[in-house]
C-alpha cells in the first residue's frame, strides 16, 4: 500500500498546496481520503482523475471536501464523458463515475452547495454517492474501511484503510480535539496520519483540534509503528513542529521505561523476599527438628536415670530368689539326665554352674 499525501494544510492553503488530501493505492485500486482546497489539481498530477476507484470523506468541512465540485464538473463536462464524440475524444456510453463514500448528511449538504447557484445534483451526477456511518465496513478493492467517531465541531470520523493483500494498515484521524478515541482506534497501526493543527491549545470555546505536541502524544499512547503531522500550516515551523511532537512522547516513553524499571526492581525484590523467607522457613524446621531431638533424648536420658534405681531395687529383692530358683533348676535338669561332676559357685553378679552328661 503506497500514500502520496496531495495536501496535507489546514483550512487555509500553503502557497502552492492544498488541504486535506491524501492518495492511496494498493495493486491496482485507488483511493482518495478526504478531497479539500486544491486538492483535485493536486490528483491530476499523479493519476487520471477517471480512473480512481473512489474518494471518502472523513467530515463535511469544506477544506475536506470542497474540490468534490471541480471534480464533479469534470467528470460531468469534460470532453472524453461525453456519449458523443468531441475534441477528437470517441465518446463514451459508460463515463467514469468513482464512488463517493460520505457520512451520512453528505447528501444534503453537496444539493446545499452546489443548489446555490447551480444544479443541485451536481456531485450525484458526477459520483455514485453512498453514505456511511460509524458501524460500516465498505470495501474499495482490495482495501477494507473502518471508522470512528471522533470529537470535533461537527460530526467527523477517524478512518482506517487496511489492505486485504498484506501491504499494511493505515490510519486518518480526520480532525478532532484531544481524544481516547483516535488512541484506541489506531492503536498499533503502521502509520497514523494525525492532525496537529494549533501552535498552543485554543484560549476560548470547545476545543476540536491538537497541537503538535498533543499529536505526538497520541501517537506515543497508540503504539504507532509510524506518525505524520497533518493539516499542519507552512507558517508553522516544521522543525518546531517535530520537535514539539516528540517531546512529550519521549518523555512519557522515559517515565514508561522507568515504571517498568520499578516494577523488576520490585518483582527481583519480591522474588528475594520469598527466597529468604523460604531459607527462613526451612532453617525453623531444620532447627526444631533438632530441639525434638534433643528433647527426645533428654527425655530417654531421665527415663533411664529414673529407671536405674527402679531396677537396682528389684535386683535386691528379687535377685537372690531368682538365683536360688535358677539353681534348684539345674541340679533338677542334671540329676534327672545322670549329670556326674556337678559343681556350683556364686559370686556378687555371676552363678557358675558346671556338670557333665555321660551320654
Amino acid at each position: 500500500m503506497r500514500l502520496t499525501v496531495l495536501g496535507k494544510s489546514p483550512s487555509w492553503q500553503d502557497a502552492g498546496g492544498a488541504c486535506s488530501g491524501y492518495l492511496i493505492s494498493d495493486d491496482e485500486t485507488t483511493l482518495l481520503l478526504d478531497c479539500g482546497n486544491g486538492v483535485f489539481g493536486k490528483l491530476r498530477e499523479h493519476l487520471d482523475y477517471t480512473e480512481l476507484d473512489a474518494v471518502v470523506v472523513s467530515h463535511l468541512h469544506a477544506d475536506h471536501f470542497v474540490d468534490l465540485i471541480p471534480y464533479s464538473y469534470a467528470l460531468t463536462l469534460s470532453p472524453r464523458q461525453q456519449p458523443v464524440p468531441v475534441a477528437g475524444f470517441p465518446g463514451t456510453d459508460h463515463p467514469a463515475r468513482p464512488r463517493l463514500i460520505a457520512p451520512r448528511g453528505a447528501r444534503e449538504t453537496f444539493r446545499s452547495i452546489s443548489g446555490t447557484w447551480g444544479d443541485p445534483g451536481l456531485v450525484e451526477g458526477g459520483f455514485e454517492l453512498e453514505e456511511y456511518e460509524s458501524e460500516s465496513r465498505p470495501s474499495v478493492g482490495s482495501l477494507s474501511l473502518r471508522f470512528a467517531l471522533v470529537p470535533h465541531y461537527v460530526e467527523a470520523f477517524a478512518i482506517e484503510v487496511t489492505s486485504t493483500n498484506g501491504g499494511g494498515r493505515l490510519t486518518f484521524g480526520a480532525d478532532h480535539r484531544p481524544a481516547d478515541e483516535i488512541v484506541a482506534f489506531a492503536r498499533g497501526t503502521d502509520l497514523l496520519l494525525i492532525e496537529a493543527t494549533l501552535p498552543r491549545p485554543e484560549r476560548e470555546g470547545p476545543r476540536g483540534h491538537l497541537t503538535p505536541a498533543e499529536a505526538g502524544e497520541h501517537g506515543s499512547k497508540a503504539r504507532v509503528r509510524r506518525l505524520v503531522l497533518t493539516h499542519i500550516s507552512d507558517e508553522l515551523d516544521e522543525q518546531w513542529a517535530q520537535t514539539e511532537g516528540q517531546k512529550l512522547a519521549r518523555q512519557q516513553l522515559q517515565q514508561e521505561r522507568q515504571a517498568r524499571l520499578r516494577e523488576q526492581q520490585s518483582a527481583a525484590e519480591a522474588a528475594r523476599s520469598d527466597e529468604l523467607e523460604e531459607a527462613a522457613r526451612a532453617d525453623g524446621q531444620a532447627r526444631l527438628a533438632q530441639k525434638e531431638a534433643e528433647t527426645r533424648m533428654q527425655l530417654e536420658e531421665s527415663a533411664a536415670q529414673e529407671l536405674e534405681p527402679a531396677c537396682q531395687r528389684a535386683m535386691a529383692l528379687f535377685g537372690p530368689m531368682m538365683a536360688r530358683g535358677f539353681r534348684n533348676a539345674m541340679r533338677a535338669y542334671a540329676t534327672s539326665n545322670g549329670a556326674q561332676d556337678w559343681s556350683c559357685s556364686e559370686s556378687e553378679d555371676v552363678i557358675d554352674i558346671s556338670f557333665s552328661i555321660g551320654r
